[in-house]
């Protein structure tokens, strides 16, 4: 039951419209440190939460990258034939998701030390 590629493509990112924001790559290789991080704390990603919990920090960690890369640029939007993308609509994404897992990983008893 671990998340899917398709899963955080769908929610939170929503990037299901091609050309796609984010390659199948990159999110594969953020789940994948999502489950080793979650699974040294002790949480099971085959679980429902746990499922949730590694697609949400796989999103963060997705959206902060990008964010990082862009930083710098003045324009405030992207456009790309009819598909478009906001840098602020990212910022405010990124910060739902990091509630979302704050609320998730506080389901798991509290553990110790910030999202991420």
């Amino acid at each position: 039951m671990a998340a899917t590629i398709q899963d955080v493509r769908r929610r939170p990112l929503n990037d299901i419209t091609e050309p796609y924001l984010f390659s199948d790559e990159d999110i594969r290789d953020a789940l994948d440190d999502a489950a080793e991080i979650l699974g040294n704390k002790g949480i099971d990603i085959d679980t429902r939460q746990g499922a949730k919990a590694q697609r949400l920090m796989a999103a963060k960690d997705l959206i902060a990258d990008y964010l990082n890369r862009i930083k710098g640029r003045p324009a405030t939007a992207v456009s790309e034939g009819s598909n478009s993308i906001s840098f602020v609509d990212l910022a405010a994404t990124r910060d739902l998701v990091e509630c979302d897992l704050q609320e998730i990983m506080d389901q798991f008893g509290g553990l110790p030390g910030e999202v991420g």
